[in-house]
């Protein structure tokens, strides 16, 4: 299951992208802007999981992950 709701990830990339602006690029570090990146593609892959009613094989019949 997601531990971030799409909203919640979506905060924090835009508290990211205002920061990021407020420094200024050139001065921050790599890591952060690799998390950044890491965090827009949660955002593009997010998946509101709907679990196939099977108590032997539950899975998300939208993405195939098990819980």
């Amino acid at each position: 299951m997601n531990d971030f709701t799409k909203e919640e990830l979506e905060q924090l990339l835009f508290d990211m992208d205002a920061k990021i602006f407020e420094i200024g690029e050139d001065f921050i570090h790599e890591f952060s802007l690799k998390l950044r990146d890491k965090i827009q593609s949660l955002i593009n892959s997010y998946c509101e999981h709907e679990m196939l009613d099977s108590a032997s094989n539950p899975m998300c019949i939208k993405c195939g992950v098990y819980p």
